[in-house]
């Protein structure tokens, strides 16, 4: 293989794809890079056990061939050279880079130990890619992964679930005590109907650094197998959870609203950020007492604290107070700008909130079921 690229392009693509190697990997190929030169494109591959990453760029290609390279020494040296253009040449177990006045020598790796990387699944279609950053953005905040001891069971907990169907793609994630949900137009580019995929949060990450365009979505109609998404020469395919490993979280979503809330999003997050301050975890109960004019925000622990701001309360509760998580309700809150609703189904049910102009955007959040003994715990 012998093939000339620009050092800028060249260093873009290689630090990208070396991101996704693993820093502790089963086996050492995947510590390698995989460069392709053929037909006038350079690919370069890297892969972490679940996740395939693949970059093209133009180059000048000499001799077809592949190889494969260390990801973390080549990244390092091509992005340290200055902008000329970079020679690859590899042959016999030996390898050299070049450039004006600088010469390498790398070890490439047996070609043949590279493992057949998963590919993307046939049902497709596009949306804008900095939308779908955004509405990922927003409800990132509601998915972490599950604990050690809960992985078997709760394996779809840390993925954002996405639907394809009827010209929308529909987007949710959670940690079981909150819902992140929000959707983007869908364009399919298929006849095979709708689709369904759990793709994990750091798949998605790593599509952040070229969706400025148009991406293609490649997804599986059943939820079973893996996902691609792709865009300006790059491609992300990702092994995907199994479907029933997510809650569901459709049925969280409130149905019967007892009293809905109408106050500024950003004067309850510095109110309930104020209060917090006294609670010596994160966990401690923060209060919301609204009396129909206003909420007072508060939190009890060692010491106590309590700002008060206005809140319009609407429906047949009268006075009412509920205790969050102070952390859970400013994630959801932080993603509203203006006035915000937030909608409840009972004192001790989940509840919903969303922009008062409306939108797409909602978050579901549960209070706190036990107070006393949330206050209680170390």
């Amino acid at each position: 293989m012998r093939v000339t690229a620009p050092q800028a392009e060249l260093a873009d693509v290689a630090k990208w794809v070396e991101k996704g190697l693993p820093s502790n990997p089963l086996y050492p190929v995947m510590m390698t890079m995989r460069f392709e030169a053929a037909g006038g494109r350079l690919t370069i591959s890297g892969w972490d056990g679940d996740t395939a990453l693949h970059a093209q760029l133009d180059a000048d290609v000499k001799e077809e061939g592949v190889a494969l390279l260390p990801g973390k020494f080549l990244a390092g040296v091509v992005g340290a050279l200055r902008k000329s253009d970079l020679t690859i040449e590899c042959s016999k177990g030996q390898g050299i880079l070049t450039a004006p006045g600088v010469r390498v020598d790398i070890r490439p790796s047996d070609a043949g130990q590279w493992p057949k990387l998963p590919s993307a699944p046939a049902v497709a279609g596009t949306v804008d890619g900095p939308e779908f950053i955004r509405a990922y953005a927003r409800i990132k905040p509601a998915s972490v992964k599950p604990s050690e001891d809960e992985v078997n069971e709760l394996s779809g907990v840390g993925s954002v679930r996405l639907v394809a169907s009827d010209g929308e793609l529909l987007m949710a994630t959670t940690d079981r005590f909150r819902v992140g949900l929000e959707s983007v137009p869908w364009t399919p580019v298929t006849d095979l109907g709708d689709a369904l995929a759990l793709v994990p949060t750091q798949a998605i990450e790593r599509v952040r650094p070229f969706a400025r365009g148009q991406l293609t979505l490649a997804l599986p109609v059943n939820g079973a197998g893996t996902a691609g998404l792709s865009g300006a020469g790059r491609e992300v395919v990702t092994k995907l959870s199994i479907p029933k490993s997510f809650p569901n979280v459709d049925r969280a979503v409130p149905q019967k609203i007892v009293a809905s809330a109408h106050l500024e999003a950003a004067e309850l997050v510095d109110a309930i950020r104020t209060v917090s301050m006294v609670n010596t975890k994160i966990t401690r109960p923060v209060w919301l007492r609204f009396d129909g004019e206003s909420v007072a925000v508060s939190a009890n622990d060692l010491d106590s604290a309590e700002v008060r701001i206005d809140a319009r309360l609407d429906g047949d509760a009268g006075h009412f107070e509920v205790p969050f998580r102070g952390y859970f309700l400013t994630d959801g809150l932080a993603q509203i700008e203006g006035a915000a609703r937030i909608d409840f189904s009972g004192p001790r049910r989940p509840a919903l909130i969303q922009s008062a102009e409306g939108g797409t955007y909602r978050y579901v959040v549960l209070p706190i079921g036990d107070p006393a003994k949330a206050s209680a715990a170390a």
